[in-house]
């Protein structure tokens, strides 16, 4: 009996280790993270290829759930959907007009002095040929060593070259604009029957009770960041055109707006509205040092305004995550240019609410 079972204890041994050994499990539970992979691969690369025609549509989605408790109010106030519709498109439109209409004026005053800014702008050059030449001797050296051109490169555009290019940048932009108003007038005349169709196109009644949760929520969270974003926004223009005044900027008023808009794009916006600054107070100002000062005090009162006021009135439930702003910003940026700045941020805050709603370890699951 012990010499059978000797005999046995090999076989059963090397039928375990086959079994251990054998990959075909494994490759079954990695088939559905493969595709899942597989898929999300090819969504990003249609996002990205098909750009020109999505980034608009999803713009005007994410505009038409902003003006969603508008909405509401002129239904009950008997305001037919297709008026509402178009007084909302006609704001947005006569927005960017007035905007567009600003910038315009102060290009042409700066056109206007070109000669004058360039003069100045000589006059202060001084100040970097220091540095310059310093960099323009490590260049030299770095090329001798390594037996390389010094030159530096030159940059040659014709007029016909720069037309094409501002033709070939205008027509696509001209066209995503239609898409987008299009776009924001249905979306906005069918509102209800898009919800309808979302709701229905689930069987259970819990599902449909989530999704309808889902949809209030992300349309009141992005309602609610709006609101209390413009108003922290109105008070950083408003600060930015007092800085502008005080140190003596021209046209303060305009770039408080600008500063305004700016900031609702975490992060980039500042950035852009401290550079802004800088050129402005370089080309105004009488002295270099003078031209840091604007820019300076900006950056002090954004930083209090972004660790303190912010945070104190947006509140804990739509506080976001600074590495996931960041993140967003970095990927929508890349994705879809200066759209995908815009829209980083509402991406987030509905990716945020669809996760509490599904994924979140805390919700309870509801019986079908």
């Amino acid at each position: 009996m012990n010499s059978v079972t000797t005999e046995l204890r090999p076989e059963k041994s090397r039928v375990a280790d086959t079994v251990q050994s054998d990959p075909q499990p494994f490759w079954r539970a990695a088939q559905p993270v493969f595709a899942a992979g597989i898929f999300l691969l090819l969504f990003v690369a249609f996002l990205y290829l098909a750009r020109s025609l999505i980034a608009p549509i999803v713009a005007a989605i994410i505009v038409s759930i902003m003006f969603g408790p508008l909405a509401v109010q002129a239904s009950r106030l008997r305001i037919p959907n297709s008026v509402f519709a178009a007084i909302v498109v006609g704001a947005v439109l006569v927005a960017m007009n007035v905007g567009l209409v600003m910038l315009g004026g102060v290009v042409s005053g700066w056109a206007e002095r070109a000669p004058e800014i360039a003069a100045t702008l000589k006059a202060k050059a001084a100040f970097f040929e220091r540095p310059i030449a310093a960099w323009r001797e490590l260049q030299i050296s770095l090329a001798t060593i390594f037996g390389t051109a010094a030159d530096p490169p030159k940059l040659e555009l014709s007029p016909g070259t720069i037309l094409t290019q501002v033709v070939e940048w205008l027509t696509p932009a001209v066209g995503q604009l239609v898409v987008f108003f299009g776009m924001l007038f249905f979306l906005l005349l069918s509102r209800n029957r898009q919800r309808q169709f979302l709701v229905l196109k689930f069987e259970s009644h819990n599902n449909r009770l989530r999704v309808l949760r889902i949809l209030n929520e992300i349309e009141e969270n992005l309602t609610r960041y709006v609101k209390v974003v413009s108003v922290v926004n109105i008070g950083v223009g408003a600060a930015a055109a007092l800085i502008a005044f005080v140190v003596g900027l021209p046209n303060p008023v305009l770039w408080g707006v600008v500063a305004g808009l700016l900031n609702f794009i975490p992060y980039v916006g500042p950035a852009i509205v401290v550079v802004l600054l800088f050129v402005l107070g370089v080309v105004s100002l009488p002295t270099l040092p003078a031209a840091f000062l604007a820019p300076a005090m900006f950056v002090a009162f954004t930083t209090v305004e972004g660790h303190l006021i912010t945070p104190g009135i947006i509140g804990r439930q739509l506080t976001l995550s600074p590495l996931a702003t960041f993140v967003s910003l970095a990927f929508w940026t890349w994705m879809w240019g200066p759209l995908g700045t815009l829209l980083a941020t509402p991406f987030l805050i509905a990716a945020y609410v669809v996760y509490e709603h599904t994924v979140a370890p805390d919700e309870p699951n509801l019986p079908d």
